[in-house]
This record gives structure tokens, C-alpha cells and sequence, in this order.
């Protein structure tokens, strides 16, 4: 993994969820090296009780002028300038400052706040594409560097601490049952139909008309489980009108969720690229979406329709049924 030297005392500070996961893992991975850590967030998420780092509320003027930090090392955030307030504090007294960046999209927003733009002494990308999308967006290459995302790292290693039937007994899920679990983005939240041409509510509607369509010889739970941004009653009331056996899972350990799903669905989040990781059976649904920020990274199969998305779910379910 390729980092700068993170030596001393590192403050690690996040907000969205897809920056805390790679953050939390690097000051997992550094927590015997480095002589003091805090971690802090203003959120709080299940997953957090993955990881060893301790999170602590945070307080800005605590974490940078009492903790005296040799280093901040921040995610990245659409939806907060959370980081962004430490990096400025940070910079103005001369910390070094490090940021990871966890997807494709609105690189140089991130930095932005209002109309200031706050940039770290490096910021960490995911690939050489994002590489060059932050460069057209207008950072200079000079403060950019590679870095795979550290926490799918992690996750290619991993294995889960306990067995299947134990995780759906946890879950009261039928242990015969065929498992589908349900990941969209919340895009709403991020201009919907507006900027995407679909939005989760869109999208949700057709999954579960799809999955009243297919066939099965085993039944079928379909498990939602909802981005921690996502406005989820603006989502769950869909599945009980239609009548569909589904279990909405918020605090559950997501990594044994996808382990043990046997297909999941979703958009463009980084569950999906988490699910492929894992082994599993990825179906993305991109109808009338005009963006695809996994592009070129071969996850899942996509559907640009009804048609496409019900002979893909059948295509999988009737694969699965035949392995087992």
C-alpha cells in the first residue's frame, strides 16, 4: 500500500461513510506504528464496530491544538464540510494534511466550500482515471497520488467470524430461503432524477415488479439495506404495498450481509464493488441514468431495462439454484 511515511500523532477524521471505512482501516493498520491516534466523526455508523479504532466526538479546537497532531488524514465528503473545517484548521498552522478520495464523482467539490476551494498537501485517488478526472476538474497533478482503496483491500482478505446459519438465526431470516439483497443509492438526495434520470424510488418499483415477475423453486427474502444517507421511508412503504417478504437490515454487519446474500442489487454504490469483492452475484440496474461512476471497473451486470433486469434476476436465480 502506498502511503506517505505517517509517523507520530495522527488525527483521522470522516464523515460519509465511503471515506470512513478506508480511513478507519488505515488507522487500524498504523495503530502500532504511530505513537498516538484519534479518530473522530460527526456520524455514526453500524460499521463502526468493525474496526478497533476508537471514535471519539470530535472538537476541533481540542483535536488540533490539544492533541497536537504530526498529521491529519481525512476522507471525503459530498454531503459535509466536515473535513474540510480540519483540513483549513490544520493547514493554517502548518500540519501536513493527507485526504482520501473513495469514488469518481465530484472530486474537486469535495474540497469546496461555499466558494473557497481548501485543498490537503496530498490527495490520494483510487486509479489513474480518477486521477484524470481530478485533473480536468482543475487540481494540479502535483498533489495527486494512487492509492487502491485501503479498506477493499482489507476486504480481499477477509473472512467472516461466524457461520451462515448463525448470521440468518441473528437476522430470523429462513435458512431455505433464496437471499436478494436490495443496495440502492439514496439519489435523491443528490439531485435524483433531475441529474441521474432515475432515482432509488424509480428503481426500487421496478426491482420489485421484477421480482413478483421471476420464477423460483425456493422463496425468496429479499433483504433491504439501506445507505446510511438514505431517507428510508421514502423507500420501505414500496415493499410493504406489494406485499414482498423483506427485512430491512440497518445495523447489520455488511460484510457478512454480502457474504451470505446470494445476489444483490443496486445502482453505482460501493457496496456493489464490495459485493464483486466478496464473490458474490452483482446485478446493477442503470435504467435511463445518464452517469455510471463505475464505469470500466467490470462490476456486476448491468440492465438498461425491464426486460434486461428480469432475465438477468432469473438467469442468476435459476444459476443459484443449480450450484446448490
Amino acid at each position: 500500500m502506498i502511503t506517505p511515511k505517517l509517523v507520530g500523532r495522527g488525527l483521522f477524521v470522516f464523515s460519509d461513510p465511503g471515506g470512513a471505512k478506508p480511513i478507519l482501516t488505515l488507522a487500524d493498520e498504523y495503530s502500532e506504528t504511530l505513537t498516538a491516534i484519534i479518530a473522530v466523526s460527526d456520524r455514526v455508523y453500524p460499521f463502526f464496530k468493525d474496526f478497533s479504532t476508537k471514535i471519539d466526538i470530535p472538537d476541533l479546537t481540542s483535536n488540533i491544538y490539544d492533541f497536537k497532531p504530526d498529521f491529519v488524514f481525512t476522507g471525503t465528503s459530498y454531503t459535509s464540510d466536515f473535513e474540510i473545517r480540519y483540513i483549513k484548521e490544520a493547514k493554517k498552522i502548518g500540519i501536513p494534511v493527507y485526504s482520501f478520495v473513495d469514488h469518481w464523482t465530484n472530486i474537486l467539490k469535495r474540497f469546496t466550500n461555499e466558494k473557497e476551494i481548501i485543498l490537503p498537501d496530498i490527495i490520494f485517488v483510487l486509479d489513474d482515471r480518477a486521477k484524470e478526472i481530478a485533473i480536468q476538474e482543475g487540481i494540479v497533478k502535483e498533489i495527486l497520488q494512487v492509492l487502491p482503496n485501503p479498506y477493499h483491500t482489507f476486504l480481499r482478505k477477509w473472512t467472516p467470524n461466524c457461520t451462515k446459519e448463525y448470521f440468518l438465526k441473528e437476522n430470523k431470516i429462513q435458512s431455505t430461503d433464496l437471499l436478494i439483497t436490495f443496495a440502492p443509492d439514496p439519489l435523491s438526495n443528490a439531485g435524483g432524477i433531475e441529474k441521474f434520470g432515475t432515482d432509488e424510488i424509480i428503481i426500487a418499483k421496478k426491482f420489485i415488479k421484477a421480482i413478483l415477475k421471476v420464477k423460483s423453486q425456493k422463496n425468496i427474502t429479499v433483504i433491504f439495506k439501506p445507505h446510511p444517507n438514505q431517507n428510508i421511508e421514502y423507500v420501505l412503504p414500496l415493499f410493504k404495498h406489494f406485499g414482498l417478504n423483506v427485512i430491512c437490515l440497518i445495523d447489520v454487519d455488511t460484510r457478512l450481509l454480502l457474504f451470505y446474500s446470494d445476489i444483490i442489487v443496486g445502482i453505482f454504490s460501493n457496496i456493489l464493488i464490495e459485493a464483486q469483492i466478496l464473490g458474490k452475484d452483482v446485478i446493477r440496474f442503470l435504467e435511463k441514468s445518464n452517469m455510471d461512476p463505475l464505469e470500466q471497473l467490470n462490476i456486476g451486470k448491468i440492465c438498461k431495462s425491464d426486460y434486461q433486469f428480469i432475465n438477468s434476476l432469473q438467469k442468476s436465480i435459476k444459476t443459484y439454484q443449480i450450484i446448490n
